[in-house]
């Protein structure tokens, strides 16, 4: 049952209207082990695609907006869920208002998101993300597994690439 809340939750998010998504972030920033910071904003179609994979499978709007249902848990989930990325997401409306999540890719069997309590969040817990965050994330600069070479391609803010230095 929950798998299909989940699932439900997920179609719903390509369904909102633009003007419900002002009322959410506007671009996030990536950071942790083995990656440069990269900016995750909009600007052309791959890169307004990637955002908005990147909201619906960290279930962002979820965690801001009361509105919407709950799915995070209260409990972290057992076992080890590896190296943890930080995503910082801008509130629009105030350039100091972030909402920050702790995503876990590597997390068995599947990715984890962690959203703290914060000023900003309505539903703050522990969230088993789809699997496809691990490859959104890839497409953003993460390795592809636990350990492997940090050299690669990342996105500028403008969508285009550039190499770690």
């Amino acid at each position: 049952m929950r798998r299909l809340t989940v699932a439900l939750l997920i179609i719903a998010s390509f369904l909102i209207t633009p003007p419900a998504l002002a009322k959410g972030v506007d671009y996030a920033v990536l950071t942790g082990p083995g990656v440069r910071p990269v900016e995750i904003k909009p600007s052309t179609a791959a890169a307004d695609r990637r955002l908005h994979a990147l909201r619906v499978e960290t279930a962002v709007n979820e965690a801001m907006l009361k509105e919407l249902p709950d799915v995070f848990g209260a409990k972290r989930p057992r076992g080890k869920l590896g190296p943890r990325y930080r995503l910082a997401w801008h509130v629009p409306g105030n350039p100091d208002t972030w909402i920050v999540q702790y995503v876990y890719p590597y997390a068995k069997p599947r990715p984890v998101v962690h959203t703290p309590k914060q000023r900003q969040v309505a539903h703050p817990g522990w969230y088993r993300a789809p699997s496809s965050l691990k490859g959104t994330l890839a497409k953003l600069g993460l390795p592809a597994r636990v350990g492997s070479a940090t050299n690669r391609v990342h996105l500028s803010p403008s969508g285009t690439t550039r190499s770690p230095e």
